[in-house]
């Protein structure tokens, strides 16, 4: 994405109507997917967090 003044409105404007291939927008089950795993992994890292703390506690 391209960044310039408000003021230099017409400085590049072909700059940005231009999306690459890797800004494509990902459809539903790939957006429904990486909830799902962004999910899972925190909820793996807080049941690591609390394993480690009641293993540690006297």
């Amino acid at each position: 994405m391209t960044h310039y003044k408000s003021d230099d409105t017409y400085a590049h404007p072909e700059l940005t109507d231009i999306i690459s291939p890797d800004e494509a927008r990902p459809g539903l089950l790939r957006q429904f997917a990486n909830g799902l795993g962004g999910l899972v992994v925190l909820m793996l890292t807080g049941l690591v967090l609390i394993v480690m703390v009641f293993w540690k506690s006297p």
